[in-house]
């Protein structure tokens, strides 16, 4: 009998609606934080990916109490 094996990949970047829902801000907040430079982009063709690593960069600070610039949300 053959067992199957399910394996959990975790992805190194994520599409912007996936990296919103990962830090649980707004698609408007993401790219204020992009804009601001908080957050740094993958450009491939067309499409935005946003590295694990930087979201989890972004979340380290502000658990430190470090300020995150924010003034591009309109």
């Amino acid at each position: 009998m053959k067992k199957t094996t399910v394996s959990t990949v975790n992805p190194l970047t994520h599409q912007v609606p996936e990296a919103c829902q990962r830090i649980g801000v707004s698609r408007t907040i993401l790219y204020a934080l992009i804009k601001e430079g908080e957050i740094n982009p993958i450009k491939i063709g067309k499409r935005t990916l946003i590295p694990d690593s930087e979201l989890i960069r972004l979340v380290d600070r502000m658990q430190r109490g470090e300020k995150v610039r924010l003034r591009a949300e309109a």
